[in-house]
């Protein structure tokens, strides 16, 4: 399955770890991954741009207090360019709350059609769900 994972840095100087993380996770698991770093000072037009270069079936974000906005802005404007694919939200700025984030979007928006988790803690073990979709 292909994956995009996406980071949305405040500086170039930062990088996103947890990010690399979880894609060398879903690489073990067999998933083809691309890992997209840029930052909140890039056009998101730039973004998307990016990440739709690479049809995949599967999104993810890591959302921060810095890059929430622009991440949710990012991923509206994919769900209307990539409808099936499943979008996957995670990060300090989520995690904490996964209700009131997916109350942004509403769940059947979020992954109309794909399987979707919310999930405390690391998200790599989650990626065991997707080998097979």
């Amino acid at each position: 399955m292909q994956v995009v994972l996406s980071a949305i840095n405040s500086k170039y100087i930062h990088t996103g770890l947890g990010l690399r993380y979880v894609g060398e996770y879903a690489k073990a698991q067999g998933h083809e991954v691309t890992l997209i770093e840029e930052t909140i000072n890039t056009p998101i037009l730039a973004v998307l741009e990016k990440i739709m270069a690479v049809p995949a079936q599967v999104y993810g974000f890591s959302v921060h207090i810095w890059n929430k906005p622009f991440v949710f802005k990012l991923i509206r404007m994919l769900r209307k360019l990539r409808p099936q694919a499943a979008i996957v939200i995670g990060g300090p700025e989520v995690a904490f709350d996964i209700q009131r984030a997916a109350g942004v979007f509403g769940w059947q928006w979020l992954c109309p059609s794909a399987y979707c988790v919310s999930r405390r803690g690391a998200g790599e073990p989650e990626w065991r769900h997707y080998r097979n979709r």
